[in-house]
């Protein structure tokens, strides 16, 4: 059962989803109003790198567009 059980953690792909165009459409429409200054837009985009940088190697990535339900999805 351990064994079965550290397969499905460490090993067994799994599928996320990253939802990058809802993400950078917010981050523009607020630095388009203003609410972000230049500096705050690039730490924002640090921010969504270092989000999908940490997602585990066994997970498979896609495009939160594409996902229709039942996966998880990351949130920069």
């Amino acid at each position: 059962m351990a064994t079965v059980a550290g397969y499905d953690r460490w090993y067994a792909q799994k599928i996320v989803a990253v939802d990058i165009k809802g993400y950078i459409a917010q981050q523009r429409d607020n630095y388009l109003a203003g609410k972000l200054s230049d500096d705050e837009l690039r730490k924002s985009f640090d921010r969504l790198e270092a989000a999908i940088t940490a997602i585990p190697r066994n997970r498979v990535i896609i495009m939160g567009d594409a996902v229709v339900r039942n996966a998880e999805t990351v949130r920069p």
